[in-house]
């Protein structure tokens, strides 16, 4: 199964990560989460988090980072067979109402699967309800 990278680029949406993240397995809608904490990635050694604890806090170097910034971190790690071509954005929206920013890259395999107007090796943003990341 693969991983998601999940990003918090707003602060006030921090208090949302560990409860996106610490759905149960038995739920319709879990996926699993890799936490991007520091634009280097993780430090040698470690992998990404894929829990917090009730309160537990996190380092956070991508407060105010754009959906390309995180997609470019993103496309640095696919090295790591366990991530995929989708990123997830906490934002300052999504302390509100608990949607997120789902961003999809395109490939050039699947250009074929484009609108019009569309273009490969770019990201594209969905804004979903976080039960809606399957």
């Amino acid at each position: 199964m693969t991983h998601i990278l999940l990003f918090c680029t707003a602060e006030e949406a921090t208090k949302l990560v560990s409860e996106l993240m610490n759905v149960e397995k038995d739920k319709d809608y879990w996926q699993p989460y890799y936490l991007a904490e520091s634009r280097h990635g993780p430090t040698e050694g470690k992998e990404f988090r894929e829990k917090l604890g009730e309160g537990e806090t996190f380092a956070n170097d991508f407060i105010g980072a754009s959906l390309d910034e995180c997609g470019a971190f993103e496309l640095e790690q696919l090295k790591n067979s366990i991530l995929d071509n989708r990123v997830v954005l906490l934002d300052a929206r999504s302390a509100q109402d608990k949607t997120v920013t789902m961003g999809y890259y395109v490939n050039g395999g699947e250009a074929h699967m484009l609108a019009p107007g569309q273009k490969a090796r770019e990201w594209y943003a969905f804004r979903v309800h976080y039960t809606k990341i399957l």
